[in-house]
């Protein structure tokens, strides 16, 4: 594939994101019936604790309120709700209702980690890579991050795979990185999309398959992503993957550039003059 791709997004680019998206936990959502919730929570029901701080953590089914979704995880956690462990470790984390502490984050995700829950194990891989809370372990954090994909967690799965293609504590591993983009992407992860679609089009560390990896492509670019949107837009003005498509390809091109992507928005300025292959970085 033609060096105008995009560049790989680096691991410490990935963490903020993978963290803060940790808020919700898998099968938990946010409850339209905030009212019953309410109540329930009032009776000392767990469960419904843990709801009413989703809905207060994230603004779903009720006005955001980081203190009160502090509150209502904090009371679901006292009768041992593991995603309120989890979901307080995150408010800690990020300072949200609480003084920020790394060192109290990293106790809650720890508590949640030691029964399984995968998301928590994901986070204190997070904790490691960045140095947070936790002496700095590249290994461990590859460590966790292995545990946690295995379980099933897409952030994991995310992380697992830069690290394998990028060498981070340990290996470098681009078939495995290609494996655990392919289970990312098949959870919908946009990133890992993209990511597996770039890997499809150079045949690195899998066999090239122009036509899946910009498929790929565009199922991220749909989300919104706008280095996906770039790519897109280069396999259409190059028919790369697919039938070639200059305006089509400018379309998307545009995408990106009006989501903030730096050079999509030079390219966007100057495609009449290079359509078919805008010039690589």
């Amino acid at each position: 594939m033609k060096r105008s791709l995009s560049n790989w997004l680096s691991m410490p680019l990935l963490l903020g994101s993978v963290l803060l998206a940790s808020c919700a936990t898998g099968s938990d959502v946010a409850n339209p019936t905030f009212a019953d919730d309410l109540a329930a929570a009032e009776r000392g029901d767990a469960a419904a604790q843990f709801l009413v701080g989703l809905a207060y953590d994230t603004g779903i089914g009720a006005a955001a309120d980081p203190s009160l979704a502090v509150s209502y995880y904090s009371r679901a956690a006292e009768h041992g709700h593991v995603g309120a462990w989890n979901n307080l470790g995150t408010l800690f984390y990020e300072g949200r209702g609480v003084t920020k502490s790394y060192a109290t984050a990293c106790s809650w995700f720890q508590r949640a980690a030691a029964e399984g829950f995968a998301k928590s194990i994901a986070n204190l891989g997070v904790l490691h890579c960045a140095g947070h809370g936790v002496p700095r372990d590249l290994a461990k954090a590859r460590q966790l991050f292995t545990r946690a994909a295995e379980g099933g967690e897409v952030s994991a799965q995310l992380l697992l795979g830069i690290a394998c293609h990028q060498g981070v504590g340990g290996d470098l591993d681009k078939a495995a990185a290609a494996h655990w983009f392919a289970q990312a992407a098949a959870q919908g992860d946009p990133v890992a999309q993209h990511h597996l679609g770039l890997q499809l089009l150079a045949g690195d560390g899998i066999d090239s398959d122009a036509a899946r990896g910009a498929g790929w492509l565009r199922l991220a670019a749909a989300k919104g992503l706008a280095a996906a949107q770039y790519d897109y837009a280069l396999c259409l003005a190059q028919g790369n993957g697919v039938p070639r498509d200059v305006e089509a390809g400018r379309a998307w091109m545009q995408k990106a550039a009006a989501g903030g992507h730096a050079v999509a928005k030079q390219r966007a300025a100057t495609w009449s003059d290079l359509p078919a292959a805008p010039p690589g970085r």
